[in-house]
């Protein structure tokens, strides 16, 4: 008789990894089944939705830090097109200028705005060249989960008023029997009090 097969923990992660290989490329498994096919495994539902929560935190991460990262490059690419434009003006106007000063006379006046526009222009191209597209991505990143967070905490913040407004409920219904039940209580006291001064031979006070 051939003995039950064991496996270890890498062959484990092989084998659902060739087995969810085999299905259609399409094919997506919700959290219900996969609780489930865990249960059948031998894993608890505790540590599969602790893994579960790591894996979907990582995926929102990776998420989070693509678009940060294209958001970054498009920066990037704005700002090399603006500088271009601002280039492309600078040559335009300062060769247009030139040519107003030759044809109006011997002089070198447009030398003096081409060397003040200029100075512009280089704190540009300094701008332009030593743009950080690693600390933009980072800047980006970090704007994008203070955004997902708030997202979060507002869409968070209905179930916390209803569980508040459940909670409320059930303390006025609560404190309802409660003061019926004291009520009822007082009642049967009186009732007991009022049947024991009834009684007869019980002597009236002077």
């Amino acid at each position: 008789m051939s003995a039950v097969p064991t496996y270890s923990e890498e062959e484990i992660r092989e084998i659902f990894r060739r087995a969810l290989q085999s299905g259609d490329d399409g094919d997506r498994i919700d959290h219900a089944a996969l609780v489930e096919a865990a249960e059948e495994v031998g894993i608890a539902r505790e540590v599969l939705e602790r893994a579960a929560a790591e894996v979907l935190a990582e995926r929102e991460t990776t998420a989070l830090e693509r678009v940060a990262e294209e958001e970054a490059a498009l920066a990037v690419h704005r700002r090399r097109r603006s500088f271009v434009r601002h280039l492309g003006a600078y040559l335009v106007v300062n060769a247009g200028l030139f040519a107003l000063d030759l044809a109006t006379g011997p002089g070198t006046w447009w030398i003096y705005p081409a060397i003040g526009w200029g100075i512009g222009l280089g704190l540009d191209a300094f701008n332009t060249l030593t743009f950080d597209r690693e600390h933009e991505k980072a800047r980006r990143l970090k704007k994008l989960r203070r955004k997902l967070a708030r997202k979060q905490r507002r869409k968070a913040l209905p179930a916390a008023r209803g569980e508040v407004a459940l909670a409320l409920r059930e303390l006025e219904d609560a404190a309802e029997r409660g003061a019926a039940s004291l009520v009822r209580a007082l009642a049967r006291k009186l009732e007991e009090l009022d049947a024991v001064g009834r009684r007869p031979g019980r002597r009236e006070s002077p």
